[in-house]
């Protein structure tokens, strides 16, 4: 399911009959399944709302290098020396918000 479709999914101003076009496209068979669906739709909601709370970078150093890495995927989001250039607000991996506050 893509983030668009569970938001329209979840949306309160879908009407019934957008719902029963999603339900008709995914193939929902009885009210088990649908009661599945909207769940998976209400996981990927609070996954992406989670991801809007910024948080701080991860330092990680070896002995030839120090990256920032992104807290939530572990991606390499930028090497220490870069920092003074720029700061970004989300991981360009997963999109997660990052907390720069105490880092400057």
């Amino acid at each position: 399911m893509k983030i668009e479709e569970a938001i329209k999914l979840l949306h309160p101003d879908t009407s019934a009959d957008e719902i029963a076009e999603i339900k008709y496209k995914y193939g929902f068979r009885g009210e088990e399944q649908a009661i599945h669906k909207i769940n998976k739709a209400r996981k990927i909601a609070c996954e992406t709302m989670k991801k809007q709370i910024p948080k701080k970078p991860i330092m990680i150093e070896g002995d030839l290098y120090s990256v920032l890495s992104c807290p939530s995927c572990k991606e390499h989001i930028m090497n220490v020396w870069n920092r003074a250039d720029y700061e970004l607000k989300y991981c360009h991996y997963c999109g997660q918000a990052l907390d720069w506050s105490e880092e400057k």
